[in-house]
């Protein structure tokens, strides 16, 4: 394709952006890309794969299979994200390689408030930080 193509934003509009807006149309993700410059040129593009929540399935599914997880306030929120990102076995398996400790504090916390299944997965390591389930 490349060779057909000799501008790159010829090749980015006819070839990237097209597929992006294919697969982003379908709703499960979101892909983004990143042009790389050295000097004037690009070297590369990076893709950025983000995965889109689905508010329905977050809330219904998990309320009707477990009513006692319930999503936690901003102040419990950032309560127990303190705690859970200083807990090594926590940490060795949600935090990403590389991650720096600020946006692996961050994504917990917005996990805590907004994602039910989350929570669940969480659970083991919320109870053993002294969250009480309610039933």
């Amino acid at each position: 394709y490349i060779d057909s193509y000799p501008e790159v934003s010829e090749f980015r509009r006819r070839v990237l952006d097209y597929g992006l807006k294919q697969i982003n149309a379908q709703g499960d993700f979101e892909v983004m890309l990143v042009p790389t410059r050295l000097g004037r040129s690009f070297t590369h593009f990076s893709m950025i794969i983000k995965k889109l929540k689905s508010s329905k399935l977050n809330h219904t599914s998990k309320d009707n299979s477990n009513n006692s997880v319930k999503l936690l306030s901003p102040k419990q929120a950032d309560m127990f994200t303190n705690l859970l990102a200083n807990d090594s076995g926590f940490g060795s398996k949600f935090a990403r390689s590389g991650e720096a400790m600020a946006s692996f504090m961050s994504r917990i916390s917005q996990d805590l408030q907004r994602d039910l299944g989350k929570i669940g997965e969480y659970m083991p390591y919320l109870v053993r930080a002294g969250f009480e389930k309610t039933y």
